[in-house]
């Protein structure tokens, strides 16, 4: 059981650290590709 509770604490860790963003404009999106790191040509 403590191996299962080991997994389980570091995918959500790693779920955790994935790079998400959400936009429903396109004001947002560029404000999203800006944060993360990204251009047009991406």
């Amino acid at each position: 059981m403590n191996n299962y509770k080991t997994l389980k604490s570091r995918h959500q860790a790693e779920f955790n650290a994935f790079p998400m963003v959400f936009a429903f404009s396109n004001e947002q999106f560029k404000t999203a590709m800006a944060k993360l790191g990204l251009t047009e040509n991406d």
